[in-house]
């Protein structure tokens, strides 16, 4: 038998490269780090396009601020890889990591009408209008969820007749992990085992791999990954705002406008 190679799983479609819109580190210096960097898929630039396409084009019903989501097939298999970078706070008592929040769309039969994209939500018709000054207007339904876990109360009722309750929160995503030593190679070298993504001059940990891979169960037409992170609020120095200088440095210069090639990495399965 011959053998044949094989270029790419079946399964899953090959990587898409997420990353928040070009700029981004001038808008959000110095907002709260409760607002949420938004990564979107790379097609043709440097950075993730913001906006939905029909909210970039002024398609009545739909907000112009709509933010641009990942399409999925609903029930797929999603492998995402999260760079597993840590805040860069001197201060060991500080336990602040970031934290990946993924949300869910339900996209309509309108959307499916005018721009053919996937849809679960039956419906096409108007929900309840926007009275914004400058952006007033009618608005389709577009649900959106939140990613979460389901978990028993605890203590679990002891009386036969009595009923559990299961609790239903929002679930975010972290990564960190302590590196293991890079291998030897036969002339005493270290082994080298992620390339590209750092200068290992400037930055110790740039042979090791950079990334840990969550798998998720799509729940929607369109999957939202934000990027937020937590804070002290104890005394100066504060690090509720972002600041790319210093404490958001790494995450600015992985996510930053010089290599449009790195960000988030997402893989997208068949649905069953």
């Amino acid at each position: 038998m011959t053998g044949k190679m094989v270029t790419a799983d079946a399964q899953f479609g090959v990587a898409r490269i997420l990353r928040p819109f070009s700029g981004f580190r001038t808008v959000y210096s110095g907002q709260s780090v409760n607002r949420q960097i938004m990564l979107t898929e790379v097609l043709d630039g440097v950075g993730g396009a913001a906006l939905d396409p029909a909210a970039a084009v002024g398609e009545p019903g739909y907000d112009p601020n709509l933010v641009k989501g990942l399409q999925v097939p609903f029930g797929a298999r999603v492998v995402v890889w999260l760079p597993k970078i840590l805040p860069n706070i001197e201060d060991p008592a500080l336990t602040i990591r970031y934290k990946w929040a993924f949300s869910w769309r339900l996209r309509n039969v309108y959307d499916y009408r005018n721009f053919r994209t996937p849809y679960q939500y039956p419906k096409q018709g108007a929900g309840v209008p926007d009275t914004t000054p400058g952006q007033a207007g009618p608005r389709i339904v577009i649900p959106a969820c939140e990613q979460s876990l389901a978990y028993p109360q605890t203590p679990q009722p002891t009386a036969p007749s009595a009923r559990v309750t299961t609790n239903i929160r929002s679930e975010d995503v972290t990564t960190g992990a302590v590196n293991v030593g890079l291998p030897f190679l036969p002339n005493g070298a270290s082994g080298v085992l992620q390339q590209g993504l750092a200068d290992p001059v400037t930055v110790a940990a740039a042979d090791f791999p950079f990334y840990q891979p969550v798998e998720v169960q799509a729940i929607g037409n369109e999957l939202l990954i934000g990027l937020y992170r937590d804070f002290d609020v104890g005394p100066p120095p504060t690090v509720s705002t972002w600041d790319f200088a210093t404490v958001d440095l790494q995450i600015g210069n992985l996510l930053g406008d010089d290599f449009p090639d790195i960000g988030v990495y997402v893989m997208v399965g068949s649905a069953p």
